[in-house]
């Protein structure tokens, strides 16, 4: 995951930003980066939360490549790891899978 951009305040979450939205979100085979294991890269890439959302179950199951060029940090917790974004289509759940904590803050620009 790569910050593009930082807001200019927040802590480590932003729960208050959240107040009155309830998204729930999943996805099976979201990754921070690249194709997940037993993936195909033949599978195209999708490039926004809601490509993400309309998948069935048993196609989220295949492991799509995932590239959101910006995404918003909604929710960041490194102790879990909880991690929500938001870009322009809508809101999503993404599993770290692993990978080590991130600096990232409420508000932080991403691309994943």
């Amino acid at each position: 995951m790569k910050a593009v951009s930082r807001s200019g305040g927040g802590g480590r979450s932003c729960a208050n930003g959240l107040r009155g939205i309830f998204v729930f979100a999943w996805v099976l085979g979201i990754l921070v980066a690249g194709t997940p294991a037993g993936g195909s890269s033949a599978l195209p890439t999708l490039r926004t939360v809601r490509e993400a959302h309309t998948l069935r179950f048993e196609e989220a199951r295949r492991g799509y490549p995932v590239h959101l060029a910006r995404a918003q940090v909604t929710f960041y917790q490194a102790e879990v790891p909880l991690l929500f974004l938001q870009d322009s289509t809508d809101g999503i759940f993404v599993h770290m899978r692993g990978q080590p904590p991130a600096s990232l803050r409420c508000g932080d620009i991403v691309a994943v």
